[in-house]
């Protein structure tokens, strides 16, 4: 399982916290471990997942990709933030 922004990913589910990601789109958590740009886009990526301009398939594409369970780094987890969230 890895994570990204506010999403953990396995091969098989997306996840926003503990809860699997649902057709309506969940607030990001202020404050914790992810910088403010991390949860806005976070945010954007749960919009665009709600109204269908996104694909959780998509992120378990990325996640299936993974060599390992490592979860990437900040720069990383913001540039793949960044695609999903379409910018």
């Amino acid at each position: 399982m890895a994570m990204v922004g506010l999403f953990w990913i396995t091969e098989d589910a997306v996840y926003v916290g503990a809860e699997p990601v649902a057709v309506s789109a969940l607030p990001a958590v202020s404050g914790g471990i992810h910088l403010q740009v991390e949860r806005e886009l976070s945010a954007v990526v749960l919009e665009r997942l709600a109204d269908g301009g996104a694909s959780v398939g998509d992120l378990l594409a990325w996640r299936r990709g993974q060599a390992d369970d490592s979860t990437p780094r900040r720069a990383e987890s913001e540039a793949l933030l960044r695609k999903w969230s379409g910018e």
